[in-house]
């Protein structure tokens, strides 16, 4: 049986804004804010995820809370973040468009950008695919 890794009653953590600018289907232009928190064992490795955007309604702020879950349980039961983001980035849905990071330039979806940024934080760039 598997075996949970829980993350330590009180924790270090880490959360990064982006400010995501793009168009609706009409072609204003708009910019939406994603808060993106990472809860770290005392090794520096990220156990929970945490995802918030402004502007969201119900259904969408829903189902990034269970993307956060979903990925949390995943890395506390020993799931790499490598195999994690690898399959979330270049996912396209609206929004996507320019960060204005100096790193993360561009992103297809907000998944996408959180799993971009995930790599960038945590994973070593010479395992980059």
């Amino acid at each position: 049986m598997l075996e949970r890794r829980r993350l330590p009653q009180e924790r270090k953590a880490i959360t990064h804004v982006f400010r995501l600018a793009y168009q609706h289907k009409d072609g204003t232009d708009d910019v939406m804010h994603f808060y993106f928190t990472v809860g770290l064992y005392d090794d520096g490795s990220p156990g929970e995820i945490f995802i918030k955007a402004d502007r969201t309604g119900t259904l969408a702020s829903g189902a990034l809370d269970a993307v956060g879950i979903m990925m949390s349980m995943m890395l506390q039961y020993g799931v790499p973040l490598e195999a994690l983001t690898s399959k979330l980035r270049h996912m396209r849905f609206p929004p996507h468009g320019f960060t204005g990071d100096a790193d993360i330039k561009s992103c297809t979806s907000p998944i996408d950008l959180l799993a971009a940024w995930l790599e960038h934080k945590f994973i070593k760039k010479e395992n980059h695919v």
